[in-house]
């Protein structure tokens, strides 16, 4: 948090300090993101195979747990695809402004 507040009170006077003040607030928090995310994920995984064990026959449980998991799969490749473009993103519009895209 200490570092959001500093760059609150950065008097950024160059593009080049803003920059750098954000690429260090982004650092600072995306591991701490990205583990959290790792985390719950873990905890749904456990969930949903805890619900497809105590399924038993039931089969309108087994189709819940079965659309359970797709969902499952869908967001491990969201925080997959966040986790590894946004960098790349960050890293394109950086160089874009710097070369006066505006």
């Amino acid at each position: 948090m200490r570092n959001f507040y500093t760059l609150l009170a950065t008097q950024a006077s160059t593009w080049e300090d803003l920059q750098a003040s954000l690429t260090e607030l982004i650092n600072s928090m995306w591991l701490p993101i990205i583990a959290v995310m790792v985390a719950l994920g873990v905890i749904f995984g456990v969930v949903i195979g805890w619900s497809f064990w105590s399924a038993g026959g039931d089969e309108s449980k087994v189709q819940k747990a079965k659309a359970n998991v797709k969902w499952y799969v869908i967001g491990w490749f969201v925080i997959f695809i966040v986790a590894f473009a946004t960098p790349i993103l960050v890293n394109i519009l950086s160089t874009w402004v710097q070369q006066g895209g505006f």
